[in-house]
């Protein structure tokens, strides 16, 4: 289970990259918000990736969501603190 809790770690982290970074296409960006806003629950959906790193997937998406609102994603790909986001969002 440790291989799928790392897993799950690194795509949650790597989709949030991924809006951070102003080369993604405005498409995968609507893709990485649907997976974040879905109430979905599978292997690798948000609430699982988020549960299986010891975060809040309610608190994170509220985080992601006041960021994204309050930073241009230029600003997003520099401010960006994956850490800090973690501790505000640890369950």
């Amino acid at each position: 289970t440790h291989c799928i809790s790392s897993a799950a770690s690194d795509v949650y982290k790597r989709q949030v990259r991924e809006i951070a970074d102003r080369r993604t296409s405005k498409k995968v960006v609507t893709e990485v918000w649907d997976w974040i806003l879905s109430d979905e629950v599978h292997p690798f959906s948000f609430r699982v990736c988020c549960e299986s790193s010891d975060l809040d997937p309610l608190k994170m998406r509220e985080a992601l969501t006041s960021l994204y609102r309050t930073l241009s994603r230029r600003d997003l790909a520099v401010k960006v603190d994956l850490e800090a986001l973690q501790k505000v969002a640890s369950a």
